[in-house]
């Protein structure tokens, strides 16, 4: 708030960017938007505090496409739904140009608002978080960026190639034909302890044999390798990537060739980078995790507790975020694809409140998942490489992307704010390009670094209009800061 003085004592005044209804003119915002009086409307948009005007407008832009949500699910006839829709779209249309005009005033200044109208909306746990790369790079955690692993994970298939457990020639000689055929899945069910144990008893073969047990170890063997061509390839890719020339192409075809050799075990690989030098969640973590407690939330439908997050999406294999929320005492649950299913992972808050439980924040990782301690991963889904991506989203998609984009990113009642993402995954970008050209004036948002050092100085609308471009036409609004060490100062204000 400003601080104003008259007759010799301070007095506060509402900033002008603060989100909040009209307090002068409710009656005339009805009757310009609900009666759709254009030089009303632009009347307003000149004369009120551009905070209120934006608050106007966004929340009836919102209330057009929940007001089409409900009225779809009572309207069962394909024409009648496409009419709402663009009944709806047409309002909002509108509007938008209205919604522009005032943003392109504001210039820089207008993330003051972002931010203001993000906590608004958090507030109603209504706002969903989509966590790129960028959030497990930062500090203290300092994971891998996606340059520094791909060069890590042909390195290491380089100089290893494909390591398995393997078991030891003459713990297997003597054990029967019938048991070995039985059990001839362990090696895969063993990797974790070294070793496993066979047992006999009655068989096939025989009527019947005294039981018995027979230890089995293992022990890691190279069982591929590259071929001459793809140690070149490989070593082409790491020199590119050590001088910085390596682009998105060749980072993919780095990912794509270290797969090619290892296939499900790479996820191996993948965990054992990710863990090492006994990482700890970053401060963007921290801070996440720290707005995810219950909160009452009383103007929704059904009043009560909700997380402090809607959902967190990430595109991360790691557990960083589960983890930070433990450490707050948050009931959480990571969500990823085990084979065709959705299998959760509770952490221990959750699972103390067993059903009992009346919240617990979700964690969805939609491109795999991969906590520190021990697990089966045989099943678990990953995406990594371009085949993998094509294999996945070419086909059905799996109920992890389709909940993500159904209940959250392509739905307009529901906002989501990006943190750490590089929008470099082409295929999700055009997703989201059809979902706002669905909702036209429905947004998500994204923290990015302004290109450029500004030193001080405050870019041009033409500017920013400029570097924008390419995100409003995915439906993402820009939320501009200097340095990624102001991240977490940023979520902070959404508390």
């Amino acid at each position: 708030m400003a601080q104003h003085f008259h007759q010799g004592q301070p007095q506060l005044s509402i900033s002008p960017l603060r989100p909040r209804p009209s307090t002068t003119r409710a009656g005339d915002w009805i009757r310009a938007l609900h009666g759709q009086e254009d030089t009303l409307l632009t009347e307003l948009v000149e004369s009120q505090p551009p905070g209120e005007a934006l608050f106007e407008l966004e929340t009836y832009i919102n209330g057009l496409y929940r007001a089409y949500n409900i009225e779809s699910q009572s309207v069962r006839v394909g024409q009648q739904l496409e009419r709402l829709r663009q009944e709806a779209q047409a309002k909002a249309r509108r509007v938008v140009p209205f919604v522009e005009s005032i943003r392109n005033s504001l210039g820089w200044d207008v993330r003051e608002f972002d931010l203001r109208l993000l906590k608004h909306i958090r507030r109603s746990s209504t706002l969903s978080l989509v966590l790129g790369a960028g959030v497990s790079c930062a500090d203290p955690c300092g994971a891998p960026s996606w340059p520094a692993l791909v060069k890590e994970l042909l390195q290491v298939t380089l100089d290893r190639g494909l390591e398995r457990p393997v078991p030891i020639s003459e713990d297997t000689e003597n054990i029967p034909l019938h048991a070995s055929r039985e059990h001839a899945g362990l090696p895969l069910q063993s990797e974790a302890s070294g070793a496993t144990v066979v047992g006999s008893s009655i068989s096939p073969d025989m009527q019947a044999e005294t039981s018995r047990t027979r230890r089995v170890r293992f022990e890691q063997r190279t069982v591929r390798e590259y071929t001459d061509v793809e140690r070149q390839r490989a070593r082409e890719i790491i020199r590119k990537i050590d001088a910085g020339d390596a682009d998105d192409e060749v980072l993919k075809d780095g990912a794509e060739l270290a797969y090619s050799l290892c296939g499900q075990h790479l996820f191996t690989y993948i965990t054992s980078s990710l863990y090492r030098v006994q990482r700890q969640p970053s401060a963007i973590h921290r801070a996440v995790a720290r707005l995810a407690h219950a909160q009452n939330v009383r103007d929704r439908r059904n009043p009560g507790y909700y997380p402090g997050w809607d959902v967190i999406i990430t595109n991360n294999f790691d557990a960083f975020m589960s983890w930070a929320l433990t450490d707050e005492g948050v009931p959480s649950a990571a969500w990823a694809m085990r084979g065709e299913e959705l299998a959760g992972d509770p952490n221990t808050f959750a699972l103390r409140q067993g059903q009992e439980c009346q919240w617990t924040q979700s964690v969805l990782h939609l491109h795999g998942y991969t906590p520190p301690r021990l697990f089966l991963i045989t099943n678990v889904r990953f995406v990594f490489a371009t085949s993998q991506y094509t294999e996945t989203y070419s086909q059905e998609r799996p109920a992890i992307f389709r909940k993500v984009m159904n209940e959250y990113l392509e739905d307009p009642i529901h906002v989501a704010l990006y943190v750490g993402c590089s929008f470099a995954d082409q295929n999700m970008n055009g997703l989201l390009e059809t979902a706002i050209q669905r909702a036209p004036g429905r947004y998500h948002y994204a923290l990015l670094k302004w290109p450029r050092k500004r030193r001080g100085i405050v870019p041009t609308v033409e500017e920013l209009r400029t570097e924008e471009q390419r995100y409003l036409a995915m439906g993402v609004r820009p939320i501009w800061f200097d340095d990624f060490a102001e991240i977490p100062h940023m979520i902070s204000r959404l508390e």
